[in-house]
């Protein structure tokens, strides 16, 4: 943990009594280094009354979880144990501890504890109760439950006392709502919850706001204001030492670089973050799982994920929905890397168990619209590919979609359904900030656009007989890349890839690799 200064001076026996004014001074000042100091200087003396003792074991269970240091637990276990306390040192000694099981995670524990509190008068307990309720349902996968939980919670703290507000439960509803779609409100949810951390002076959660709003703004494709306000959290969290959110900071910049299609900041983000940190419960916890596969794939191929980089994901997907929930694109994602590496059964896996998620969360459409997007790339059906680009509402999500749905039309033969899904992939990854992903499918539109616009009348042998996707591979081939790296381009399986370049060598009357390129330069140098 971070200090203003080199140290805290140990407190002296007869400056005990100013004891807890001293560290809720230093902590509103922003100085948790010394705070803690103080407080631990203080516990020290014999002289230290239960009360005030229970106050400073209180003020540090608080400074080691925002810290993200181990011992948040064991103090409040501490105050919970001491008899004849005030309620509101109870009650604030229980929250200490469910937050402290939280992000230990010891979800049962957590869970135990909650039940406890539910049957309790205080509205700060019951609060807490119902927060810590609706983030272990968002782990189940039971996203409906979770935000109706964490609503009730919001009731429940407004009208509470302060310490039922500084748990702070319109926080997690923001991410929640970022994840299943609902911007507006995640927007408007945002703002108050700024405003209840300023109003309650709770500055050790004043990096919260910046690093949502930086989820916020990836979802609508806002990259350079994501990167504002990540680096605006992380430079609070530097200087103050509240370091609970900053895996997540840094994950959600790693995916910004990702969208732009800078592997190395991905990469530098990620090194940011020791392995094993990051969220224990709620938003954000498998962004890394997603982040680092997709940046395996950008550097060595999207068939290596299955046996390198996600083989966890693909051998208990369940354990992963989360994934699903908060990334709905991940799960097509998954099963197209699965295809492309020939792994069928680790493909089927991945869609039946988003299908799952679907059916545990009816009426959250963009969790549908994540089923529909893996079965439609794992079944290569184009209609159900379009109904997922309809229901997701994040651009890039509906631009994959798009994309995947075009690829499947080019093989169908229809050149005119592939354009105009191309197309509109090109404007939602331009309106999520995927420059990158961008300019490839531009790219490929405009190879589209040169070729025959049906089949119709189409030769049997030559340049003029080949589909729009048999084109492309051919392009690509010649270029010099393998059949798989091929697939990977135009989202198709090894084996797909393989069968076209039968096909392609059959129309152009050629039996090799070398021939096919020679025909392909004679072809780009005609006038």
């Amino acid at each position: 943990m971070s200090t203003c200064i080199d140290s805290a001076a140990p407190i002296e026996p007869d400056a005990i009594d100013d004891a807890v004014a001293v560290v809720e001074t230093l902590v509103l000042d922003g100085r948790y280094g010394d705070a803690a100091e103080v407080a631990q200087s203080a516990l020290r003396h014999d002289r230290v009354l239960a009360e005030e003792g229970a106050r400073l074991r209180l003020a540090l269970s608080t400074l080691l979880f925002v810290s993200g240091q181990p011992g948040a637990v064991d103090e409040a276990d501490i105050v919970l144990a001491q008899p004849d306390l005030p309620d509101e040192l109870h009650v604030r000694a229980e929250l200490a501890r469910l937050l402290g099981l939280l992000a230990a995670d010891e979800l049962d524990a957590a869970r135990g504890q909650a039940q406890i509190m539910l049957a309790e008068s205080n509205p700060a307990a019951i609060a807490g109760a119902l927060l810590a309720f609706g983030l272990l349902a968002w782990d189940d996968g039971r996203v409906n439950d979770s935000i109706s939980f964490v609503k009730a919670a919001v009731q429940r703290a407004d009208g509470g006392a302060e310490e039922a507000r500084r748990i702070h439960p319109r926080v997690a509803l923001t991410a929640m709502l970022i994840a299943v779609g609902e911007l507006r409100e995640a927007a408007d949810c945002l703002t108050a919850a700024r405003d209840e951390i300023d109003e309650v002076g709770d500055v050790l959660w004043n990096d919260a706001p910046h690093v949502f709003l930086a989820c916020l703004h990836v979802a609508e494709g806002h990259l350079d204001q994501a990167v504002a306000e990540v680096e605006q959290a992380l430079a609070e969290s530097e200087s103050l030492g509240t370091t609970l959110l900053v895996p997540l900071a840094h994950f959600t910049c790693a995916h910004v670089a990702l969208l732009r299609g800078d592997l190395d900041e991905a990469a530098r983000q990620l090194r940011a973050v020791p392995p094993g940190a990051g969220p224990r419960i709620g938003y954000g916890r498998a962004l890394r799982v997603w982040v680092e596969a997709r940046l395996e794939a950008g550097r060595h191929g999207l068939r290596t994920v299955v046996v390198d980089d996600a083989a966890d994901l693909y051998a208990a997907p369940v354990a992963h929905w989360r994934l699903f929930v908060e990334e709905p694109a991940s799960a097509a994602w998954f099963v197209r890397a699965a295809l492309a590496a020939g792994r069928t059964k680790e493909a089927a896996t991945v869609a039946s168990c988003a299908e799952l998620v679907a059916a545990m969360n009816p009426g959250v459409g963009t969790v549908a619209a994540s089923a529909d997007h893996a079965r439609g790339v794992l079944d290569r059906d184009a209609d159900v590919l379009d109904r997922a680009a309809a229901g997701h509402t994040r651009a890039w999500a509906k631009a994959s979609a798009m994309e995947e749905a075009a690829v499947v039309l080019l093989d169908r033969g229809d050149e005119a359904g592939a354009r105009e899904r191309l197309a509109a992939a090109v404007t939602h990854y331009e309106a999520a900030g995927a420059t990158h992903d961008a300019a490839r499918v531009r790219g490929r539109l405009r190879h589209v656009a040169t070729r025959p616009t049906g089949r119709d009348g189409r030769p049997v042998r030559g340049w003029a007989s080949l589909t729009d996707t048999e084109g492309h591979v051919a392009d690509l081939v010649a270029s010099g890349l393998t059949n798989p790296e091929v697939g990977e381009r135009v989202y198709l399986s090894r084996h797909t890839i393989d069968f076209h370049l039968r096909q392609i060598y059959r129309k152009l009357e050629i039996h090799s690799r070398v021939e096919l390129a020679r025909l392909v330069t004679r072809r780009d140098l005609r006038p």
